[in-house]
Parts: structure tokens; sequence; C-alpha cells
């Protein structure tokens, strides 16, 4: 997988204050599959200790490996939480 990026980022809308549920697309590309867009879920939870949870879920199972694109999907999630461009 050499780039990642999440597109149409969407919150919905749940009563908890400390985690935030988004739906978006993510556009994967690769040296042999070319680029391909995967409809994800994924929550952003602050924990009691202060720390950053992200969880991931796919809503068709991906043609990818799981766990290399999981990670990536985390790293840019929690990067774009901290640059505060979530919305």
């Amino acid at each position: 997988m050499e780039s990642l990026t999440l597109q149409n980022v969407v919150r919905k809308d749940i009563p908890l204050a400390y985690r935030r549920t988004y739906t978006a697309s993510a556009v994967v590309s690769g040296r042999n599959t070319g680029e391909s867009t995967l409809d994800v879920e994924f929550d952003v939870e602050h924990t009691p200790l202060g720390t950053l949870e992200v969880t991931v879920r796919f809503l068709k199972r991906p043609s990818y490996p799981l766990v290399p694109l999981i990670k990536h999907l985390k790293e840019t999630i929690t990067s774009l939480e901290r640059e505060g461009s979530l919305p």
C-alpha cells in the first residue's frame, strides 16, 4: 500500500461526549492493485486516562491485507484528530 486518504468524512450523532463515530470513504492505492475506494466506519474515543483510542470497521471486506490497512487507517485518523481536521 502506497497511499491512503479519507474522503467524505461524516460525523454520526451519538449521545456520548467522549466518543465520536464517523463514516468515510478510504481511498487506497497500491503497487499491484491500483486505486480503490473502501467504505469505513470508525470511532475516536477519549479514554479516562487521557489517551486516544481509534476503532475501525469496514462495511465490506477489503481485498487488501487487513492488518497493514487497519494500521495505516488508525495512523491517518490519529493525525487528522491531532490536527483538528475531523468534523
